[in-house]
């Protein structure tokens, strides 16, 4: 599956996609795709992949459960972050109106897809 075409599949699924991106855990990205490209994406996964290892670090610290989804609504936007393996996150960026239960699910969908991708 090539990466581009999946995550453009994504943000057209999903109702208000925006964009979505594949990052590592400090920020890189893998792959990306924007109906704008002046949403910047890019700039968007490498500054939320580092809340993501944040995140992920403090956890681990205190030994709980592993991340499964993490959602930042804001006043026009929500992103929604989904794991892709240990080392890899989705992010998929919504218009505030748009459907947040359709992008977490198509998101996790995808993420469990790619993660064979990812590691191999």
């Amino acid at each position: 599956m090539e990466i581009t075409e999946a995550l453009q599949k994504l943000v057209k699924e999903v109702e208000g996609g925006l964009a979505s991106i594949i990052v590592t855990l400090d920020g890189e990205s893998v792959g990306h795709y924007s109906l704008d490209p002046s949403l910047h994406i890019e700039l968007i996964g490498a500054r939320y992949g580092l809340v993501v290892r944040d995140a992920l670090d403090t956890l681990e610290q205190r030994e709980q459960e592993k991340i499964r989804v993490l959602v930042v609504e804001g006043v026009q936007t929500s992103l929604v972050m989904v794991p892709v393996g240990s080392e890899f996150f989705l992010l998929l960026l919504i218009q505030s109106r748009g459907n947040l239960g359709q992008a977490i699910f198509r998101s996790r969908i995808l993420a469990f897809r790619l993660e064979r991708e990812l590691a191999g």
